[in-house]
């Protein structure tokens, strides 16, 4: 500690340093630290913070436009345990200042800052990939009556929010959108199905083009929400997805012939994840192998594919050539979440016939919707590469 404060150290110990991961803490032993590693030649900063009590780190901190000027990768949360609106009030206002300097950022990730420094990002002309963490951010809850300019030219878009209310306020608060990829990310359970059409629909007012190919929405699953295919219509807005994931929401209602029109609608599909369990009962459609081999012949690129299906209805399915002479050499990953199985032997060869190249299959409890927990649902996703992917 003698060494960080002596008038003797240098300027810098580390003079070309280019990246640096920090798990902060905000005491005074770690300022002097953040002195001598935040340098010029900084190009990527991830920054963790759980304690921001030291008022010589939070001046640091908002020296960082001025320390590391040509900064192009930033990435700033809060700790977890830590997460509360406290610190984030404490916090924002030294990381805004510095944020709005740094002309070269392709890449943040951070919490909500305010709409000015929102509203300057949207600006910048090389950023790329952008992720915003506003759970703990009270400014959605009501839609905003001022309107942003919107992205364009984002390659990755990703938005974590408390409600999908909150989300669909602020894809309204956009004049524009422009992503290749958008994740959306909510935490809490819906309480009606009419959300999912209405934030879908506003997606599809809000985005300025329909070279969408990857989109993802993933929740807490609602055991007492059905929700109809119809509800995922403003999707076929975007022909050229070749990854899309529903995850959560409720219990997805898809005959074989929505399915179908899913899979026509779609032809450069790749990975396809719709929900992971639903409740077995008369009022829920579930799609069959009929629709499972319809989807499989209409997507010849799909690799990975997570869909519960009704496999005791497989009629007229010759079990020794279930694809009559046909089959999916592509597809690798098959999960089947709760699906309904009778007879294990037969639904093992008509998916082996239709996709004799399966490297792995995940099979949760039969029929029985599972305890759906944040920690699982992260798990799932991360299973079918819920994660920005090389376009």
């Amino acid at each position: 500690m003698l060494m960080l404060s002596s008038s003797s150290t240098p300027a810098s110990w580390f003079p070309n340093l280019r990246k640096l991961t920090w798990h902060a803490d905000g005491t005074h032993i770690f300022a002097p630290f953040s002195r001598m590693a935040l340098v010029p030649s900084m190009l990527v900063l991830h920054l963790e913070i759980s304690s921001a009590s030291d008022s010589t780190f939070l001046s640091v901190l908002s020296s960082l436009g001025t320390l590391c000027p040509y900064l192009q990768n930033v990435t700033m949360r809060i700790r977890h345990q830590s997460d509360d609106l406290k610190l984030l009030h404490q916090i924002s206002p030294f990381i805004a200042w510095p944020i709005s300097q740094l002309r070269y950022l392709h890449t943040l990730s951070i919490w909500d800052v305010g709409s000015e420094i929102t509203e300057h990002v949207m600006k910048l002309q090389a950023m790329r990939s952008l992720s915003l963490d506003l759970k703990s951010s009270s400014a959605w809850d009501e839609n905003p009556r001022f309107q942003f300019p919107g992205f364009d030219g984002l390659k990755w878009f990703s938005l974590s929010t408390q409600t999908i209310e909150h989300a669909s306020n602020v894809f309204s608060s956009l004049e524009v959108l422009k992503s290749k990829q958008v994740k959306v990310d909510v935490m809490s359970q819906i309480h009606a199905s009419t959300v999912i059409s209405k934030f879908l629909a506003i997606l599809k007012e809000r985005y300025g083009h329909d070279k969408l190919e990857y989109f993802s929405l993933s929740m807490e699953y609602s055991r007492d929400i059905r929700i109809e295919s119809g509800a995922f219509t403003p999707l076929y807005a975007f022909p050229n997805l070749t990854h899309l994931l529903i995850e959560g929401t409720g219990n997805i209602s898809m005959s074989d012939k929505a399915l179908c029109r899913l899979a026509r609608a779609r032809p450069k599909l790749q990975t396809l994840k719709i929900g992971s369990c639903v409740i077995f009962d008369s009022t829920i459609r579930v799609p069959t192998f009929h629709g499972l081999i319809s989807l499989l012949w209409s997507c010849p690129a799909l690799t990975l594919l997570a869909l519960v299906i009704d496999t005791t209805k497989s009629d007229g399915i010759d079990l020794k050539c279930p694809g009559g002479g046909r089959c999916n050499k592509r597809l690798k990953f098959f999960s089947l979440g709760n699906s309904r199985i009778k007879h294990p032997v037969d639904a093992a060869l008509i998916i082996s016939g239709l996709s004799p190249y399966l490297k792995r299959v995940d099979l949760a409890c039969w029929e029985k919707p599972p305890m759906n927990t944040t920690a699982q649902r992260k798990l799932d996703m991360g299973a079918m590469g819920d994660s920005q992917y090389d376009a």
